[in-house]
């Protein structure tokens, strides 16, 4: 057996040296501003290295004949339209060498086909080349026009300079400063300029449009205009070439401005081009030949036909392991036979050629041609050094080479690395358990290599390998017995942790595939519905605590208390509500109005307070498949500890598997208990939807009660804020905030407020009413030892409040010795008070020092009855009080402070402070003025 290495000889820059990921990346605008590598940017190394396509031997027929006649023999608007990385830019770089070196048409050996008469060697071609990806819209080039520094502001600009010089610059000269587009006439006068064969090359134009737009919505407008314009124009002037580029692929057309260029570009420009793609699938082959191997010699030839008609011979001699497609002839002639597949694609095999180009090609970030060539590349590098075969087939490629590896899993995804680095390491293991046969051909790793290239998901192919498909891949001459594959394959679909088959197809996933046995333990498990609802109900208390109000599944109504509070009923799984009910099915509400009106036998006293939540009957159906999962992976795992079905990493797959299960099935009930009812005595009221989203586990117990909460203010049934609404229809003179409270819970619809501080906020804003039509309310707490009775006084309450009074949360509270009473109430209550005591004179205050001459005057005009005065002790200490009234009366007074001279800033200060604090307790019946 002859090694390849023997038979071809690689290029010496893809194997003597790291491989250059610009290599195979052509840039036209470097090639023009000879920054290019010199296998692009020579002419003769460039046609030296290039494969003549069909689609670019069309396209430089065309140019070679325009350029020799001055007349282009069809169609000279050109578009190249392929795959991203698909031989666009090549031909650009083809046509760029040929319109700087005419004569090479006649003087390079692979220009030889084209059918072209003599080019004159004095022939001068005028070039514009604009690349949107380069060009720099914000700081354009500046030229020299009549001696003077311009800019070319746009493409327009650039073509008339590029192509003609200032003379043909100077004829559109005001458009390109004012960003205005040439008319028809315009470039009419710009082409007229010119005598010699023109050639305009635009690539990248979606990529400049985007630009053009960000700078100025407006100048892409008329940038569209434009380009219909000049293709419009090209037209008319056989002369002229315009060849430019647009992309195939959503990755190329960037975002959706992109894509509205290419279809407005292609639209405008259907009716006068003619579209080339560059690279036909099986042309392929040659260029890979041609772009990374020296030409063969004859010698060379004849080893690679050998070689070839022995891999064909054993393929026809073992069919039944092979597609139909090896040994079957074609006879339509249509495309390449597999043995010219061979023969062209040498030392690469058909089948990793096919693999790459079918299934990897459709991938958005795989450059087809560009992409397929580094690939190769790289395989041939690390291939040179230690691949011993006569053919490098799928099974050879090298997946434990950093370069070869990093590249492949560029496009499946680091993700896929775990595959490789278990289920590689066990086909290797696997061969030396099985024995020298399969060790010595490596059978284990090349399987295993044939079942990666194959994973990648295509748009036009089939996810997987077949038999036969993986037998093409892997086997040789030198393997007497395919049938080793086989076997070898059976063994591995039991050991390797990534391995799929679907149908006849094998192919590998990131994720382990103990599936299989999961699948087994669920089918056992679903038909015990006891045992899946007991799993679920040990589950509840991680979800929905019985410490925070919610009873979870009563089966008897003795099991819910009768407590005055809300209180949540989590039903259990046989009070499914289909999706879609907004009432209570019949045979749930007679039940759920049975356990409202009772606890047990005996009468419920707080029917209100009963809210009942039901699982949603699809939802409840994904949450028992999950806990179907929870049950047989811990079942898998349990047999995996007590025998070697699986091995430790998938069991630790397998846990991490239960735990994120364990983690997310509290949140998957709360989530799945998507109804809220709450009843009354006579009808079950609407049956309200409501979803709750998935939120941290650590919180859940004190988030779903606020959730259900949340629902039922957005139907009123919980309200933040209650007003009169808590005054009984029946109310006399009083009436304990502890009654108010509880009261809540005893009547059947009564909205609910579930918060002590929304009670006592609504007797706050009552006290404090005194608006005509408004029944006026007062306040107290009485003192723990006084009995309430018909005799109160005043001074019996801890605290006492009459209408109007502007009360702090602080003085009310919920108890039964805390009283809202009727304003006529009160005022018998205030008639048994005992006659106030006589004011006390205050000692006169001294003069603060540091007193100004200026005089001060302060009048306080009160209207309040006259046992309150004595109040004004607290606050005034700057007078004596003046008289004597009886109390029973109510006058208007005017005290009024003078003095001879300022008061100071703390005496003036703490005097105001003392009066509104006095405004604040006394409220509209008291007026300060400040003279």
């Amino acid at each position: 057996m002859n090694l390849w290495t023997q038979n071809i000889t690689p290029r010496s820059e893809i194997v003597n040296e790291p491989i250059n990921e610009s290599t195979f990346a052509a840039r036209l605008d470097e090639v023009v501003s000879g920054r290019a590598a010199p296998y692009y940017r020579d002419p003769v190394l460039f046609f030296d290295n290039t494969h003549i396509t069909k689609g670019m031997e069309k396209l430089l027929n065309i140019a070679g004949q325009t350029f020799s006649t001055n007349k282009c023999p069809g169609n000279n608007v050109i578009e190249l339209q392929t795959s991203f990385g698909g031989g666009k830019t090549h031909c650009l770089v083809a046509l760029y060498h040929l319109s700087q070196r005419p004569n090479l048409l006649n003087e390079h050996p692979n220009l030889s086909s084209l059918k072209i008469k003599a080019v004159d060697s004095n022939l001068k071609v005028k070039c514009c080349v604009l690349v949107g990806l380069d060009y720099n819209i914000s700081e354009p080039r500046s030229v020299s026009i009549d001696g003077k520094q311009m800019p070319l502001n746009t493409w327009w600009g650039e073509i008339a300079y590029q192509l003609g010089g200032e003379k043909a610059y100077k004829k559109i000269q005001s458009n390109d400063k004012d960003w205005i587009p040439p008319s028809k006439s315009s470039l009419n006068e710009v082409f007229k300029t010119i005598d010699n064969p023109c050639l305009i090359l635009l690539d990248e134009i979606v990529h400049y449009l985007i630009n053009v737009h960000k700078k100025n919505p407006e100048y892409y407008g008329l940038m569209i205009n434009f380009f219909q314009v000049l293709v419009e124009e090209v037209s008319n002037h056989p002369n002229v070439i315009l060849v430019f580029t647009l992309p195939a692929s959503d990755l190329e057309l960037v975002n959706k401005l992109g894509r509205q260029a290419f279809h407005t570009i292609d639209k405008h420009t259907k009716r006068h081009k003619t579209t080339i793609d560059p690279v036909q699938y099986e042309e392929v082959y040659h260029i890979i030949r041609c772009r990374l191997f020296e030409p063969v010699n004859q010698s060379q030839d004849d080893g690679i036909k050998r070689v070839c008609n022995d891999y064909l011979n054993y393929y026809m001699s073992k069919k039944k392991f092979f597609p139909e497609k090896v040994t079957k002839k074609d006879i339509t002639k249509r495309s390449l036979s597999f043995n010219e597949k061979m023969n062209i694609g040498y030392p690469f095999h058909p089948a990793l050629i096919d693999v790459l180009y079918q299934k990897w090609g459709p991938h958005p970030d795989f450059q087809r041609t560009r992409g397929i060539l580094r690939v190769f590349a790289k395989i041939l590098n690390a291939a040179y050094r230690n691949i011993k075969s006569d053919i490098i087939t799928i099974g050879d490629v090298p997946l434990t080479d950093a370069s070869v590896k990093g590249e492949l899993l560029g496009y499946l995804g680091t993700n896929f690395e775990p595959v490789l680095t278990t289920d590689l390491g066990r086909a290797t293991d696997l061969e030396e358990s099985l024995g020298d046969d399969y060790l010595t051909f490596h059978l284990g790793q090349a399987i295993f290599t044939g079942f990666f290239f194959h994973s990648m998901r295509s748009t036009t192919t089939n996810i997987g390998a077949t038999r036969e498909e993986l037998c093409l891949a892997i086997l040789k001459p030198s393997i007497k017995y395919p049938a080793l594959v086989i076997d070898m394959l059976e063994e591995m679909k039991n050991h390797l942790f990534h391995l799929f088959e679907m149908g006849d197809r094998y192919y590998l996933l990131t994720q382990a595939n103990p599936v299989s046995m999961i699948l087994a333990e669920k089918e056992n498990l679903s038909q015990d519905t006891i045992k899946i609802e007991a799993f679920i109900e040990k589950l509840m208390d991680k979800a929905i605590p019985k410490a925070h109000s919610v009873i979870i599944w009563p089966d008897d109504s003795k099991n819910i208390p009768d407590q005055s509070n809300i209180t949540l009923i989590a039903m259990n799984p046989n009070y499914l509500v289909p999706k879609g009910l907004s009432l209570l099915p019949n045979v749930f509400a007679s039940k759920i109005e049975d356990w409202m009106t009772t606890r047990g036998t005996v009468p419920r006293e707080n029917k209100n307070g009963l809210v009942f939540i039901f699982f949603e009957e699809t939802e409840y159906i994904s949450l028992r498949d999950n806990v179907l999962d929870l049950m047989a992976i811990e079942n898998v795992i349990k047999q995996a500890k007590n025998s070697s079905i699986l091995e430790k990493a998938q069991i630790n797959d397998l846990t991490i598997k239960k735990k994120n299960l364990e983690t997310y099935l509290p949140k998957l009930i709360i989530s799945s208990y998507s109804y809220i009812g709450r009843p009354t005595l006579s009808n079950i009221d609407g049956i309200s939807k409501v979803t709750l989203s998935l939120y941290s586990i650590d919180n859940s117990k004190r988030i779903f009660v606020q959730r259900i909460k949340e629902e039922m203010k957005t139907r009123d049934w919980l309200l933040d804020q209650i007003g009169r609404k808590i005054i009984p229809s029946n109310f006399s003179d009083y009436i304990t905030t502890h009654e108010l409270w509880q009261r809540q819970f005893n009547v059947p619809g009564l909205e609910l407020y579930d918060d002590k501080k929304v009670l006592l906020s609504a007797i706050q804003s009552i006290i404090s009413t005194t608006k005509e039509g408004h029944e006026k309310f007062g306040f107290g707490n009485l003192k723990e030892d006084q009995n309430f009775t018909d005799n109160l006084k005043p001074d019996d309450f801890t605290f006492f409040a009459k209408p109007g009074t502007q009360v702090q949360m602080r003085d009310l509270k919920v108890s039964g010795t805390s009283y809202l009473m009727s304003e006529s109430f009160l005022k018998k209550i205030e008639s048994n008070a005992s006659p106030p005591e006589p004011p006390i004179d205050e000692p006169p205050i001294d003069e603060p020092p540091g007193l100004s001459d200026t005089e001060t005057n302060i009048k306080l005009n009160l209207d309040v009855s006259w046992d309150r005065i004595n109040d004004l002790r607290k606050f005034v200490t700057l007078c004596n009080f003046l008289g004597q009234k009886d109390p029973n009366t109510r006058g208007k007074f005017t005290l009024e402070f003078k003095s001879e001279s300022a008061l100071s800033k703390l005496v003036f200060k703490n005097l105001k402070k003392a009066l509104e604090d006095l405004k604040v307790l006394w409220g509209d019946d008291i007026t300060i003025e400040f003279e």
